[in-house]
């Protein structure tokens, strides 16, 4: 699990950048044209937690929808474009700490629903769900889980509402973003 040095190279990077707007993206992804900008500030309605100034447009690939994979709070973190200073609050989170990294569950638990049960996944978080997680807690909206596959009732539509008040979700075509094999 590399998401503590994820998180600090990208904040890192993010309080450097000085333009309005700031692309954070996994280094061999490629654009290949701007079709992103026609949503930037596009989708401006909100339900009950908007955290930031405008939405942050991520992709589709490695967003989980939790009717068909059961994660809450998975958003990509592959490729993500914003405000900047929206961006730095995103990333301004605290690391993920031990044992919640490496050995959160023992390899001994079995979950009935794991979708990564042959990989020894075993951390409280996926990377993804821990940003969001860690951002959201810092927002003082409650999204705690006891595992990564965990998904109770009470959380699913804080968790969806959550997503579609603060990001648009788009494919990679939409975006204009080249992913390698």
């Amino acid at each position: 699990n590399n998401n503590n040095r994820q998180i600090v190279s990208t904040y890192n990077g993010l309080k450097l950048a000085t333009r309005k707007y700031a692309i954070k993206m996994r280094a061999d992804f490629r654009i290949e044209n701007t079709s992103f900008f026609d949503f930037i500030g596009k989708y401006t309605a909100y339900n009950k937690y908007p955290f930031f100034k405008q939405k942050i447009i991520v992709s589709t690939y490695f967003s989980r929808n939790p009717e068909k994979t059961p994660l809450l709070y998975h958003i990509s973190d592959l490729f993500q474009i914003g405000l900047t200073e929206d961006l730095k609050n995103l990333w301004n989170i605290d690391c993920q700490p031990e044992p919640e990294t490496t050995r959160a569950i023992p390899y001994s638990k079995k979950i009935w629903n794991d979708p990564f049960r042959h990989n020894k996944y075993k951390m409280r978080y996926a990377s993804e769900q821990y940003i969001w997680f860690a951002f959201a807690k810092k927002m003082n909206l409650d999204l705690s889980l006891k595992y990564f596959c965990q998904v109770p009732i009470r959380l699913i539509s804080k968790a969806t509402i959550s997503f579609f008040d603060n990001f648009i979700i788009l494919s990679p075509e939409q975006i204009g973003l080249y992913i390698p094999e």
